[in-house]
């Protein structure tokens, strides 16, 4: 799970992520690390011709293009996103990932550019869940939820509402 924010200097960023530094972790072991437990299951299956488990198969492609070194970075131009598709939850798929995020922008002159836009989002092991529609629900409410409290008391900006 991750909070997200544009920030007027730097772009888009990460508020909070679980477990820390995920979306940002640029390590062999990070999001994109292609020897995880789904890739030694099929390492491990027995060949389809009946011989012994395949251990030198090959490691399956990058789904990164060039350049992008985390999760955050490949996925931030759809998780913090266009004002046209505010309030509408986005689904992306890649690697052994799939990301699902909602963007708010809340419009008050007490922020630097009269509006503050962030996203909640889940990222979700595709082995394991196939369906996203049942997190989808939660997800809105979250974001909801993180909205209310940044109109009322900033929670995620730091920019107290007018008393």
């Amino acid at each position: 799970a991750f909070l997200a924010e544009f920030d007027d200097v730097v772009g888009p960023t990460i508020l909070a992520d679980v477990p820390s530094r995920f979306m940002t972790e640029v390590s062999p072991h990070g999001p994109f690390a292609r020897d995880d437990w789904s890739d030694r299951l099929r390492r491990d299956a027995p060949d389809p011709a009946g011989g012994p488990p395949c251990d030198d198969a090959p490691p399956p492609p990058s789904p990164l293009p060039a350049g992008a070194p985390s999760l955050f970075d490949w996925a931030s131009e759809y998780i913090i996103t266009q004002p046209y598709l505010s309030d509408r939850t986005l689904s992306l798929s890649a690697g052994r990932y799939h990301v699902l995020a909602r963007g708010a922008i809340l419009r008050d002159g007490r922020y630097a550019r009269n509006n503050y836009q962030f996203a909640a989002g889940l990222v979700l092991d595709r082995a394991r869940v196939g369906d996203l529609r049942p997190y989808r629900p939660a997800l809105v409410r979250w974001t909801d939820a993180a909205a209310t409290r940044e109109r009322t008391d900033g929670m995620l900006s730091g920019v107290a509402a007018d008393g």
